[in-house]
């Protein structure tokens, strides 16, 4: 047997051991966010086209064989032409582990159909509920402009989603119920229940909220989401049918205030 002390060349290793130490990089990855960004409609091949911000994970540069075990999460996604087809013009795409990073993109870009939306599983959307709207009056319909619901019916395309967070700049009312019929229109009656999820703000003012989606959401199924503070690592467990839901306490937010 060697000696402890001598060093061994990683690719001296063998290949099984070798596997296993990318493995574990793999493990250890954090969630990439990738911001998506609705590109200006100048002709009809940039129609319905995204630019996606994002970095690309080093395992995947690091060498042949890191990037032969990084794919079996990672895969290209989110392709789309620059400005045309052929060779002049190659595709994009973005390396997207659908189930752990999280597509973002602003209320103002959901006009059309995101590429592979219904495979993503983890959703950021910025500013989706209009910062001059109250939200006492929610059960009306009047009080929210008609393009917020528009922008509501486009979340129809995640047909898998697991988990959308909600950016936004409203924070009034913290810890009240809000109950919204009605909100997304379909064949299928929809009854959705929301709790108010502004429950904290950072120092930069910015209410922060997760909802975790319970149920199916394909078809406007019924559904109940449970919101928790997602910036704080806050996380509250599901509750159960006809059961009241406590939100995280959140005193200690304004300690420090």
């Amino acid at each position: 047997m060697a000696p402890l002390a001598t060093f061994h060349l990683f690719t001296q290793l063998p290949p099984e051991l070798r596997d296993m130490i990318w493995d574990l990089n793999l493990k250890s990855l954090k969630a990439q966010i990738i911001h998506a960004r609705k590109l200006k409609e100048l002709s009809k091949v940039q129609k319905g086209r995204y630019r996606f911000r994002y970095k690309v994970p080093p395992i995947l540069q690091a060498c042949r064989e890191s990037r032969r075990r990084a794919q079996r999460l990672y895969e290209p996604s989110f392709s789309s032409a620059r400005r045309g087809h052929g060779r002049k013009h190659p595709r994009e795409y973005v390396w997207f582990n659908f189930d752990k990073d999280i597509v973002e993109i602003n209320s103002s870009d959901m006009s059309s159909r995101m590429p592979q939306a219904n495979r993503i599983k983890h959703l950021r959307i910025l500013e989706l509920i209009p910062r001059d709207k109250r939200l006492s009056n929610w059960d009306e319909r009047s009080t929210i402009d008609a393009e917020f619901w528009n922008k509501c019916r486009q979340l129809g395309q995640f047909i898998h989603l697991e988990r959308l967070h909600i950016f936004t700049t409203v924070f009034e009312h913290m810890g009240r119920e809000i109950k919204v019929h009605q909100m997304l229109q379909s064949k299928s009656k929809c009854c959705v229940r929301i709790f108010d999820a502004f429950i904290g703000w950072s120092r930069d003012a910015y209410g922060f909220r997760s909802i975790k989606w319970t149920e199916d959401w394909h078809c406007f199924g019924r559904l109940k989401w449970d919101f928790a503070a997602m910036a704080l690592g806050v996380d509250t467990p599901l509750p159960k049918a006809d059961e009241p839901i406590e939100l995280p306490k959140t005193d200690h937010l304004f300690d420090d205030c």
